[in-house]
Formats: structure tokens, sequence, C-alpha cells
């Protein structure tokens, strides 16, 4: 959709290697294959999804339609679609959400905080397309993995530093190339 820019497409590579290298600590990390493997493998295609809806929000974008109603529509239809499922493996432990008033307020926080992103997210897309937004699926793996660290008492995936450095290396090309070919 942008069009094949080579400095850019270095960014990305070099940002997805990163990512590659990110997972593949994981993977090693948990011994090969088994239960531990398919979690890498489904955390491994999270940037591929994300990357494939960025495309389809570009491409499909109503026009003139504005980043919040978007976001807003994007986040209800994806409550209306995980509800059912909820009901089926909650069941009578649903009624507790309303009962408990701490549990309730974890998910009104964590709400506001999905639709919080889900706007800004919409935003930035709205100004800066597919290929830009991309780059966060890196960055979000490495803050991932930080975060497992410091909140599950994790250690550091085999592998982390040189991951960044490439990851960060691919954000930055990426966004060197960018603001020379005039974008965001």
């Amino acid at each position: 959709m942008d069009g094949a820019r080579r400095g850019q497409g270095l960014g990305v590579a070099a940002a997805l290697v990163g990512g590659v290298v990110l997972a593949s600590g994981k993977l090693a990390e948990t011994g090969g294959p088994g239960d531990g493997a398919l979690w890498v493998g489904v955390a491994a295609a999270i940037p591929v999804a994300l990357a494939l809806g960025n495309i389809f929000r570009t491409r499909f974008w109503p026009v003139g339609e504005a980043p919040l109603t978007l976001a807003a529509l994007s986040v209800l239809i994806g409550a209306a679609l995980v509800l059912p499922m909820a009901v089926v493996s909650e069941g009578r432990r649903l009624s507790m959400l309303w009962t408990d008033h701490d549990i309730l307020l974890l998910i009104l926080t964590g709400s506001a905080v999905v639709a919080a992103q889900y706007v800004l997210q919409f935003r930035l897309q709205a100004q800066a397309g597919p290929v830009y937004m991309s780059q966060i699926g890196g960055v979000a793996a490495m803050v991932g993995a930080v975060l497992a660290v410091v909140a599950l008492g994790e250690a550091l995936p085999p592998a982390f530093w040189p991951a960044v450095m490439l990851i960060v290396a691919g954000t930055v090309l990426f966004q060197r190339a960018a603001t020379r070919n005039g974008h965001p």
C-alpha cells in the first residue's frame, strides 16, 4: 500500500529478526516442543495478526470516519464476541463480578485502559499508516518481556539484549527512512 522503500524495509526486517530472536530464546528456554512451544508460537503470531489488522483497517477505513467511532465500535464488537464464551466458561461465577466490588473496579479500570488504548491506536494509525503501526509489535514484545520479569518474577529470555538491539535498530532505521520520505 505504501510501496517498497529500502530503508523502511530494512528497518522492518531488523525488528522482525529481533522478534524472532526473542521468541526463539523463549522457545529454547521452554525446552523445545510441548506446551511452552505452543504458547511461544501463539505469542509470535500476534504481531502478524496485528499487521494484518493494520493493513485491513487502512484499506477499508470508512471515508470521513473518526478514529473514536471506529475504536468504540471495535471494543463493543470485541466484547460482544467474548461475552458468550465468558458465560459458557464461567457460568455462575459471572454473578460474582457484579457483587465483588474489587473485581468490578478491576474490570472497569481494565475496560477504560483498553478503550483509551484503542482510541490512541486508531488515531495513530489514521495519521501514520499500517507499516508504521506494525513497528509497535517488536516494541510490545520487548516491553512484555520486561513486564514478565518485573511483575511475574520471570528471568529475561536468552538473547534478550541482542533482540532488543535489533528491534531498536529496526525502529530507528524505519523512522529515519520514513522521515526522509516525508512520512511522520
